[in-house]
């Protein structure tokens, strides 16, 4: 059996990795990020959504997705404007994530005013996808 004070140096040692790898997995996100909007940005200035590119010898289909979301910010202000929709039973059972989704689509779509005490966001996401041939 080894020793408390040998485990101890090899469990702060495992913490300080960890820790490390935690601060450039952060750093990595951020780079992420900002070369997401700047790709966003290009894409927009194209007027293309995707492009199909090579990287390391492999074709790439390099794709833009903008996926809309929303989160209840005011309960008071959204439980009255469901009351005054005749929508209480939304309000009723505290909409959850879906069922906000939902709602926020179907009125959208439809070109309806959203829902008072609403937030709505949008998160930008590249992906890649390897062509076969």
């Amino acid at each position: 059996m080894r020793d408390l004070a040998q485990i101890l140096r090899e469990l702060k040692s495992v913490r300080d990795r960890k820790d490390a790898l935690k601060a450039q997995s952060n750093e990595a996100q951020k780079a992420i990020d900002a070369l997401t909007n700047e790709a966003s940005e290009a894409y927009e200035a194209m007027g293309a959504s995707s492009i199909t590119l090579e990287i390391g010898g492999q074709e790439y289909r390099a794709g833009q997705r903008v996926t809309k979301y929303c989160s209840l910010e005011d309960p008071v202000a959204f439980g009255a404007w469901c009351e005054a929709n005749d929508l209480q039973a939304i309000a009723i059972y505290a909409p959850n994530a879906s069922k906000l989704k939902s709602l926020y689509k179907e009125r959208d779509e439809d070109g309806d005013s959203l829902p008072e005490g609403v937030r709505t966001y949008e998160k930008i996401g590249i992906s890649f996808t390897r062509k076969k041939g």
